[in-house]
């Protein structure tokens, strides 16, 4: 046995072995490294999305606002019909989905909200929006304008 273990073939062969090891420990380190450093530059520039989305957000709030005390006064124009979604910024989110982090940066419960906010908020649902709200919706005295006039969203369902 100590003959075998002395052999030239055994210590070449374990050299090997143990080489290829430490060179697959070694790429595996380095992979985990650039993959957690990517994951927390991709983090930095969602949180970066998220609050361009936020002040755009609230800046499409006080439009709506501006245009329903317009729409309760009846002093609507055909403008007041147009909704702009198109300065949301959904750009960072494919290359995240695609690579993984999106869901370990939002969780389950952060990626329903976030796909539910980018489906209501998009160039696409901003021309469904405008179709809704057609120029003779709300006129004043339409069952549209008592509703906005009472702040009960609700009953346009």
């Amino acid at each position: 046995m100590s003959d075998f273990l002395t052999s030239t073939a055994f210590q070449q062969s374990f050299w090997l072995f143990l080489g290829v090891v430490a060179g697959a420990l070694i790429q595996f380190l380095f992979h985990y490294i650039i993959s957690r450093s990517q994951r927390g530059k991709a983090k930095k520039l969602f949180l970066v999305e998220i609050e361009i989305n936020a002040e755009v957000l609230k800046t499409l709030e006080a439009e709506i606002l501006r245009k329903k005390s317009r729409f309760v006064s009846g002093q609507q124009n055909e403008y007041d019909f147009n909704f702009d979604f198109s300065d949301f910024n959904y750009r960072m989110v494919d290359p995240l989905i695609n690579t993984g982090h999106f869901h370990q940066i939002v969780g389950a419960v952060g990626v329903k909200s976030y796909f539910t906010f980018m489906n209501n908020l998009n160039v696409q649902s901003q021309m469904i929006y405008k179709n809704l709200l057609g120029p003779f919706s709300f006129r004043v005295g339409s069952r549209a304008h008592r509703c906005l006039s009472r702040s009960h969203i609700s009953c346009l369902r």
